[in-house]
């Protein structure tokens, strides 16, 4: 029975808590480009402008096809090698903010975050974006504050680990033990409805 716990972030996109890394970016191609250069040196609302837009919003399609087509065969892979796979509720969209747009904008990240969500109750279950995945020290317990160009985690009880592995394996550590706690809640609910029919 095999577990995997899944770190998202910038650098590398996806981080498992068995150290595997994904880069989860799909490039604009030079075609689009290209025809996004053409398409500001013709005047707006002329024949070719019009015909250009068409051609670009054939290569946006494209492109999203294309990262649709990348989540999937992620997800294809993690589904194939794991019983469960543990992910926290990280709130992508708003990534923007914090000057990473151009990152967000060609990334397939969010897609495969929706997929996640769809495979709740199946094959993935989902932890809350507060639960301190970086922070926690899994050898004493401890909260320690990290800043993001740290890449290694430090505890002051030894404990020391790749920062975004570290938080991989937090993610899978907190999953598994609010699973079981969820499992243990619905026998008991389960055990108190059959009480129930049979008084």
């Amino acid at each position: 029975y095999k577990e995997v716990g899944l770190d998202f972030g910038i650098k590398d996109n996806i981080i498992t808590s068995d150290g595997e890394k994904f880069n989860c970016n799909v490039q604009e191609s030079e075609q689009l480009k290209f025809l996004q250069k053409q398409l500001h040196r013709k005047q707006k609302g002329s024949k070719h402008y019009y015909k250009l837009l068409k051609q670009i919003k054939c290569e946006y399609e494209h492109l999203s096809n294309k990262k649709t087509d990348e989540a999937n065969k992620l997800i294809h892979y993690l589904t194939q090698n794991y019983d469960i796979i543990y992910f926290q509720d990280e709130q992508i969209s708003k990534w923007r903010k914090f000057n990473f747009g151009k990152q967000i904008q060609s990334s397939y990240l969010g897609r495969v975050k929706t997929k996640l969500i769809s495979l709740e109750n199946d094959k993935s279950f989902k932890i809350s974006k507060w639960s301190p995945t970086t922070k926690f020290c899994p050898n004493c317990g401890c909260l320690n504050k990290i800043k993001l160009n740290e890449r290694i985690y430090h505890c002051e009880c030894g404990y020391s680990y790749d920062r975004d592995i570290h938080a991989a394996k937090n993610v899978k550590l907190f999953g598994s033990t609010k699973r079981a706690e969820c499992l243990e809640q619905a026998s008991v609910e389960t055990l108190a409805s059959a009480a129930l029919e049979l008084a």
